[in-house]
């Protein structure tokens, strides 16, 4: 989880100086300085631009997050504990179930060839992580899930119940909606980027910022508390 978390911590650190950035420019702190000598203040449509921009790159820290711990989580279950079907959790016993089959499910198979395949499910090491082709496998996993922009705090419960961790508590992340919607109306033209950057104070984008950051935090520590104690095996979650 160190990689993850230091990941996170580096792009938090970039969200922090744009913000810093983006307070100097709504107290009208920065200016253009031409070559000519003269200095000039931004364009109007700037700063509503920039407030904007913000937004995606909340999101983006959202995103990124939360994709990199639940790959991390694959990682970990696929290659720590030679856990197989038996020895998991109802959470993971399903992952596994529906990953493996879609690797069957639109076949021609007879009554015998499906009976192996739910005897291979069975007795099989549990590896929901494929290091040759990172990506493809992990969303095959996920059966279905398009990551993006559908990351949300209700998404991210969703991935906390279907993968057995906790739920987020301390942080309700409501703003996190609003983030998701946003970041959409503009990746698909609803919206521009300076019609958005109107709709929000540079104070609400603080408040936008922080929340995102502490849920975000509060997540990673959910999902490190259940690999660090194996809560993936079901003999160490009923102990």
């Amino acid at each position: 989880m160190e990689t993850v978390k230091n990941e996170f911590n580096r792009r938090v650190i970039e969200i922090n100086q744009y913000f810093d950035f983006l307070q100097k420019v709504e107290t009208q702190q920065v200016k253009i300085h031409l070559p000519s000598g003269e200095v000039r203040p931004l364009e109007t449509l700037l700063p509503p631009t920039l407030k904007a921009s913000g937004i995606l790159l909340l999101y983006n820290l959202l995103e990124s997050t939360v994709i990199m711990a639940i790959d991390y989580i694959h990682i970990a279950i696929s290659t720590e504990d030679n856990l197989i079907y038996q020895d998991a959790i109802d959470e993971i016993k399903k992952i596994w179930i529906e990953y493996r089959y879609n690797n069957f499910k639109n076949q021609n198979d007879g009554a015998e060839q499906l009976l192996k395949h739910m005897q291979d499910i069975i007795n099989d090491r549990i590896v929901i992580f494929d290091h040759n082709d990172r990506k493809r496998e992990y969303l095959n996993k996920l059966k279905g899930v398009n990551f993006s922009g559908k990351i949300d705090a209700q998404q991210i419960k969703e991935f906390a119940r279907k993968y057995g961790f906790e739920v987020n508590q301390r942080v309700a992340g409501q703003r996190l909606i609003q983030i998701k919607a946003r970041r959409n109306q503009l990746a698909h033209g609803e919206l521009s980027f300076n019609d958005c950057g109107t709709i929000y104070t540079f104070s609400e984008l603080m408040q936008f910022k922080k929340e995102t950051v502490l849920f975000l935090k509060e997540f990673l520590l959910k999902v490190e508390k259940y690999l660090n104690h194996k809560k993936y095996k079901k003999t160490i979650r009923s102990g």
